[in-house]
């Protein structure tokens, strides 16, 4: 973590945390549904996230090709086309820092064929709530 020092009681330094990054944090929401996506979309607003939303993986990819602040690929797995495993890879090529959260109707077990590692990975199970959605982005965008 980045620091400042403060002059504190003559030739003392003291460590003081930078404040935190002024904005929402930006998500890239991508599912094939549409009224699934419009419901998260409006959620992650009202939890205070800065949102890019697409329909498709193509669309996904385009719009991280023009969005460099983007900190966070919220995905469904399985997509027509490209599904989710295949889009992060995608990303990470152009933007590496992206953390992902892959999201799918499925239980993470049958997900597991697709491509997503089961072991080390960040996967909420739909449906969620709003609160669930929250917690697991804070997690994810913290590291851990």
């Amino acid at each position: 973590m980045t620091s400042t020092y403060n002059i504190d009681r003559g030739a003392e330094f003291r460590r003081l945390p930078l404040p935190p990054v002024s904005g929402p944090q930006h998500v890239l929401l991508v599912d094939d549904d549409s009224n699934f996506r419009m419901i998260v979309h409006i959620t992650l607003k009202k939890l205070g996230y800065a949102v890019s939303v697409a329909g498709s993986a193509e669309d996904a990819a385009e719009i991280a090709a023009q969005n460099k602040d983007i900190q966070l690929l919220m995905t469904d797995v399985a997509m027509p086309g490209m599904n989710g495993v295949e889009l992060a890879e995608k990303i990470w090529e152009i933007q590496p820092h992206v953390k992902v959260l892959y999201i799918s109707g499925f239980p993470l077990n049958a997900v597991a064929g697709m491509g997503v590692a089961t072991g080390s990975v960040h996967f909420l199970q739909k449906p969620f709530q709003p609160a669930q959605l929250d917690e697991r982005i804070k997690v994810i965008l913290a590291g851990a």
